[in-house]
């Protein structure tokens, strides 16, 4: 899965959501603008990356 964060009305993150889509991979929106009823952390370490993200209704994603 990949994470996308940011504005989407960005025309430079538009194009990769695009592209994205078109190869048909997983991907999940959290637009930047929507951290109140949104959130993410992300903790990396020795062991790798760690996080969480919570994307509105699309529901959780335990890293």
């Amino acid at each position: 899965m990949i994470l996308i964060y940011g504005r989407i009305d960005d025309p430079p993150l538009a194009h990769t959501v695009g592209a994205l889509q078109e190869t048909g991979a997983t991907c999940v929106i959290l637009e930047q603008g929507a951290l109140d009823r949104e959130g993410l952390q992300i903790e990396v370490g020795p062991g790798g990356i760690e996080g969480d993200c919570r994307c509105g209704r699309a529901g959780n994603f335990p890293g």
